[in-house]
């Protein structure tokens, strides 16, 4: 057992922008320690650590992957994107927990089978998405939060950007772009107080080629039990450069861009601000840390990725 006082180890195995910025942050923590890390490249391990982006702190061990799940210092492994399946099985039945940068990578059924053998061997499953405590959405939760509402009607989240030139996406639109929208979805779902957020009607879904025939947009109509619709529209191509944040409407107020809107009972509208829910400087990392001990937290798991790949799974 890893006592209270002591940091967490941590293992990070393969390359990538996320996990270079992951090491950088744990090097802030006192409860999270890197302690040891692959990087699958033919230099020697200063030249690797250089390209991670990190300096290597001299406590920290270079190992292969398996050695990586094998050491008794690790017990956290972080799989960068497109790491094997086989790995991550591994790790959790060396009784480490584990972290998985992209799991839409992973099929449904891969993602059911990780998070059923997490659940056998009692380690923690979780995955990447920090933008679960963007500030933007943690209002729009707490809006739903306050039953000032009513009860929920309509979601709307829309985002018109213009990506770089050459920019495609080969998962689709949805896929790369859509997950952590997704995920808020499902989220802000259960905070109108549903006990379910399973779809009660087809997702439809239309996409947008362009003249490359790639996808530079893509729009899905969700339905939801209790009479509860939902919207994301995601434009690549566009010059409008707009986000409109989340827009909710429920039978007594509605909610955009930070502030509530209720209506009094002679009719005027009332629109005031929402005070910012109190938040750390890294609350995915906190989250993490009261995960891997034991205590309630709302890090996102690999339970949360099922749900999310159901919705993408017939996603243009």
């Amino acid at each position: 057992m890893t006592n209270a006082a002591e940091p967490f180890g941590v293992g990070v195995i393969g390359c990538s922008a996320a996990s270079r910025f992951f090491c950088e942050r744990l090097s802030l923590r006192t409860d999270l320690s890197l302690v040891a890390r692959w990087v699958d490249l033919e230099r020697t391990v200063d030249e690797r650590w250089q390209l991670t982006g990190v300096t290597s702190p001299q406590s920290v061990q270079y190992l292969m992957p398996c050695d990586v799940m094998k050491a008794p210092e690790p017990r956290l492994v972080y799989f960068a994107a497109d790491a094997p399946l086989d790995w991550m099985i591994e790790a959790l039945a060396r009784a480490k927990s584990i972290l998985v940068e992209d799991p839409q990578s992973l099929t449904v059924e891969e993602l059911q089978r990780l998070a059923q053998i997490a659940r056998d061997c009692h380690q923690v499953a979780a995955i990447y998405e920090p933008r679960r405590w963007d500030g933007e959405f943690l209002l729009a939760q707490s809006a739903l939060k306050s039953g000032r509402l009513g009860q929920l009607r309509r979601l709307r989240y829309t985002v018109h950007d213009k990506c770089l030139p050459n920019e495609t996406f080969s998962r689709g639109v949805a896929r790369e772009l859509g997950t952590p929208v997704l995920d808020q979805l499902l989220q802000l779902i259960e905070a109108s107080g549903l006990t379910t957020s399973t779809v009660t009607a087809p997702i439809v879904w239309r996409h947008f080629p362009s003249a490359h025939d790639h996808s530079e947009g893509v729009v899905a109509s969700f339905e939801f039990p209790e009479n509860i619709s939902a919207i994301i529209e995601i434009q690549t191509r566009s010059l409008l450069g707009f986000r409109s944040g989340w827009m909710i409407e429920g039978t007594d107020g509605a909610y955009r861009n930070g502030r509530l809107y209720t209506r009094t009972a002679d009719g005027e509208i009332v629109d005031e601000p929402l005070p910012s829910p109190p938040t750390s400087r890294d609350p995915f990392l906190d989250a993490l840390a009261s995960s891997l001990r034991g205590r309630a937290s709302d890090l996102p798991t690999v339970r949360d990725a099922v749900r999310v790949a159901t919705l993408l799974s017939d996603a243009p």
